[in-house]
C-alpha cells in the first residue's frame, strides 16, 4: 500500500485508536469526583467505571486477536469501531451509575477489538522498510492521547459537564471509522479453524481475576482473603489456559510463538517498560502532592512532561529502527529510561523541581526510543497470518505491565514509608522500577538470529 491510500488508512485506524486511548484511564480518573456528586454515588462505586473498562479491554484483547486471525482484521476492526462509538454514546447519555458502568464495560470491549487489530493493520499494510516509522507514529498518537487526557477531560467536564467527555469525541470517531473501514483492504478469506471457547473462557476469567485483585487490593487489603482468593483463582486459570493450549491442535494462542527468542524477549521487555511507566504515573503525583504540597492540577502538568517527550522521540526512533534494526535502539531506549528513573530516585524534600522535570524528560526520551523498535520487533517476528493474535499479546503485555507497576510502586511506598514522609518510599520504588527497566534493556539485546 502506497501514497495517499496508505495515509488515509493510517489516519483512520489511528484516529479512533487515539480516542480509545484518550477514553481509558486518565480522563475517567479525572472526572470520578464529578460523578460522585452528579450521579449521587460514592467514590468506590464511581471508580468501577474505570475498573470495568480495564477488565473488559485487558481480558478480551487476546481473544479478539485470535478472532481477527480467523475472520480477518477488517471484520474485527470494524466491529470494534461500531461497538466503541456506540458505548461512547450510551455512556454520555446514561442517567445512573449502574447503566454507566455497563456502558464503560462495553467501551472496554470495543477498545479490546481495536487494540487487538490496529497494530496488526499498520504492520501488515506498511512496507517492511517503513514498518518502524509507521508503528512509531502510531505510538506517538497513543501517547499523545495519554498526555492530553487528564487536562482536556477535566476542562470539558468543568465547562460542559461530564457527559461531554464521552459525547464530544464521537464525530471524530465516526469520521475515523468511515475513513479506515473504506481504506482497510478486505485481505485474504477467513482462515478455517475452530474457536477455542474453553481456552478463551479460562483466559478471560483468569486475566480478569488477576487484574481485579491488583486493582482492588488497596481497598480490600493486600493480604485479605478476598484479594488472595481472587488472585490465586486467576493464576490457576491462566495455568489451566496454558495446559488447554498445549493440547489443542488449533490453539487460540500458539505457544510456539514463544519459541522465538526475539518474540519472547521483546514481549518481556515491553511488559517491563510498562511496569516502569505506570510506576512513574503513581510515584510522581504522590511525591509532588503528598511530599511537596502541590495541588492535583499542578502535579498533572508535571506528569505530562514524560509522555510529551515520548511523543516527540517515538517517530524518530521508528525511522532509526528501520535503518539500524530493532535491537540497539530498543536497548539504548531502555538504558536511557533506567537513567531517568535513577535521576527521579534522588529527589527529596529539598530537591529542585527542575530535577523532577529533568528526570521525567530523560525517562520520556528513553521510552520513546524503546517503544517503536520494540513493537516493530514483535510484529515483524511473525507472519501476517498471526499478526492479530500478536497484536493481542502486545496489548496484554501493556495491561499487565501497567497493573503490576501500580502494585510495585504502591507496595514499596507503603512498606518503606510506613505512614511517615513519602520520600524514602518513593526513592526505593523508583529504584525498583529502574531495575525493571535495566532488565528490559538486557532483554532487548536478545536475538534468535531471525529478528
Amino acid at each position: 500500500m502506497q501514497g495517499r491510500e496508505k495515509w488515509v488508512l493510517f489516519a483512520g485506524v489511528n484516529g479512533i485508536s487515539f480516542i480509545a486511548t484518550f477514553g481509558a484511564t486518565a480522563p475517567i480518573a479525572s472526572i470520578v469526583p464529578v460523578l460522585t456528586s452528579s450521579l449521587s454515588t460514592d467514590i468506590t462505586t464511581a471508580s468501577w467505571t474505570l475498573t470495568a473498562y480495564q477488565l473488559a479491554s485487558a481480558g478480551l484483547v487476546l481473544v479478539f486477536g485470535r478472532l481477527a486471525d480467523m475472520r480477518g482484521l477488517r471484520f474485527v476492526y470494524t466491529m470494534g469501531c461500531l461497538v466503541f462509538v456506540g458505548a461512547q454514546l450510551w455512556c454520555g447519555l446514561s442517567a445512573d451509575i449502574g447503566t454507566r458502568i455497563a456502558a464503560r464495560a462495553l467501551g472496554g470491549i470495543g477498545a479490546a477489538l481495536l487494540f487487538a487489530t490496529a497494530p496488526a493493520i499498520v504492520s501488515r499494510y506498511s512496507h517492511p522498510s517503513e514498518r518502524g516509522k509507521m508503528l512509531g507514529l502510531q505510538i506517538t498518537l497513543y501517547t499523545f492521547g495519554l498526555a492530553l487526557g487528564p487536562a482536556l477531560a477535566g476542562l470539558i467536564a468543568e465547562r460542559f459537564g461530564w457527559p461531554w467527555v464521552f459525547l464530544a469525541p464521537i464525530p471524530l470517531a465516526l469520521g475515523a471509522t468511515v475513513l479506515s473501514v473504506a481504506a482497510v483492504p478486505r485481505g485474504p478469506p477467513p482462515r478455517p479453524g475452530s474457536f477455542d471457547l474453553a481456552g478463551a473462557g479460562a483466559l478471560l476469567i483468569g486475566v480478569s481475576c488477576v487484574l481485579l485483585s491488583v486493582n482492588q487490593g488497596g481497598s480490600w487489603g493486600w493480604t485479605s482473603p478476598a484479594t488472595l482468593g481472587v488472585a490465586i483463582t486467576g493464576l490457576a486459570l491462566i495455568v489451566v489456559f496454558v495446559r488447554i493450549e498445549q493440547r489443542q491442535s488449533d490453539p487460540m494462542l500458539d505457544l510456539d510463538l514463544f519459541r522465538s527468542r526475539t518474540f519472547s524477549a521483546a514481549t518481556g521487555s515491553a511488559t517491563l517498560n510498562y511496569v516502569a511507566t505506570s510506576s512513574i504515573q503513581v510515584l510522581v503525583p504522590l511525591y509532588l502532592i503528598a511530599g511537596r504540597g502541590m495541588g492535583p492540577s499542578q502535579a498533572g502538568l508535571f506528569l505530562i512532561t514524560q509522555p510529551l517527550a515520548r511523543t516527540v522521540v517515538a517517530p524518530i526512533s521508528g525511522i532509526l529502527s528501520d535503518r539500524l534494526g530493532t535491537r540497539v535502539p530498543s536497548a539504548v531506549g531502555m538504558a536511557t529510561y533506567t537513567g531517568g528513573l535513577l535521576m527521579l530516585a534522588r529527589v527529596g524534600a529539598e530537591s529542585s523541581l527542575l530535577e523532577v522535570v529533568a528526570g521525567l524528560i530523560v525517562a520520556g526520551v528513553g521510552a520513546g526510543l524503546f517503544l517503536s523498535p520494540n513493537t516493530s520487533a514483535i510484529m515483524g517476528s511473525v507472519g501476517p497470518e498471526r499478526q492479530g493474535i500478536v497484536g493481542g499479546v502486545v496489548s496484554s503485555a501493556r495491561s499487565l505491565g501497567i497493573a503490576f507497576g501500580v502494585v510495585l510502586a504502591g507496595a514499596a511506598v507503603s512498606y518503606v514509608s510506613g505512614g511517615g514522609p513519602v520520600y524514602a518510599g518513593v526513592s526505593v520504588a523508583f529504584i525498583l522500577a529502574a531495575a525493571c527497566a535495566a532488565a528490559g534493556a538486557l532483554a532487548s539485546l536478545i536475538d534468535d538470529g531471525r529478528g
